[in-house]
């Protein structure tokens, strides 16, 4: 059993089309990568994101080039690791964006993005204004 895809596959669960996958790599270190597949932002293709890399040893994992014990991932709440994943999957959104969506007013009241996709959130230009320090007007 692998306690970190088993969390990593539960926090996914709020985007529609993102997997993570556990790779066995050939240094006896483990791999665990994000594959999106959008039918809208990216058809016929995926995108692959490496999220973190355990050491053979198991003492580390690497997040964005951050350097953690095995411990201190196990303690993290969902709330961060959802974070982690959103800041991982972001560069794969960076080409592929869209205005907005039918939930801007509720999102403008809320001062941020309220898709229950976070995929398509990750790719919206008003999502983007809501989270700056610009000011926001209702469009």
């Amino acid at each position: 059993m692998d306690y970190l895809f088993d969390r990593l596959q539960n926090v996914l669960s709020s985007f529609s089309y993102v997997s993570v996958s556990r790779v066995e790599n050939k240094n006896s270190s483990v791999s665990y990568w994000f594959t999106h597949q959008n039918p809208v932002f990216c058809p016929g293709n995926s995108r692959k994101v490496l999220f973190c890399k355990q050491g053979k040893e198991g003492d580390f994992l690497f997040f964005n080039g951050l350097c953690l014990s095995g411990l201190e991932v196990l303690s993290f709440g969902d709330d961060r690791l959802l974070k982690l994943a959103i800041d991982a999957l972001r560069p794969a959104f960076s080409d592929c964006h869209f205005g907005c969506c039918g939930k801007y007013q509720e999102c403008y009241a809320n001062k941020k993005c309220l898709h229950s996709d976070l995929a398509y959130a990750l790719a919206c230009d008003y999502r983007k204004i809501l989270e700056s320090d610009r000011p926001v007007a209702l469009i």
